[in-house]
């Protein structure tokens, strides 16, 4: 469908479904699909970060992964995020405003990258 508001139910499954998905080369096995939902899901829905935040925990305790692979696949997820979103508004829009937040939230400084 479009990029219009769904119901939160539609989201829960859609998230959950991801991890299903083959990779290939658009999407990388680095950019796990359990971490592309919420990245796709952030950058274009722009949910208020206490809801991103929620389904985020859930996903994070369901998909438990070491530190640092868990590190790795939030940034590679938030880059083919932001490379979609780069794509669909011409250069205009380079990133989303969870971005940030969710790299501080694995313990990488955002003004790094």
């Amino acid at each position: 469908g479009g990029t219009g508001p769904y119901h939160i139910s539609n989201l829960r499954v859609a998230l959950d479904g991801l991890r299903l998905l083959p990779h290939d080369e658009k999407y990388p096995a680095s950019a796990n699909h359990e971490l592309l939902g919420p990245a796709f899901w952030a950058s274009r829905q722009f949910p208020d970060e206490e809801d991103f935040e929620r389904q985020w925990r859930i996903r994070k305790n369901v998909y438990k992964r070491a530190a640092e692979f868990t590190k790795e696949g939030v940034q590679a997820a938030i880059a083919v995020a932001e490379k979609d979103l780069a794509e669909r508004t011409g250069g205009e829009e380079k990133t989303f405003p969870l971005a940030d937040w969710w790299l501080r939230d694995v313990g990488i400084d955002p003004t790094c990258r």
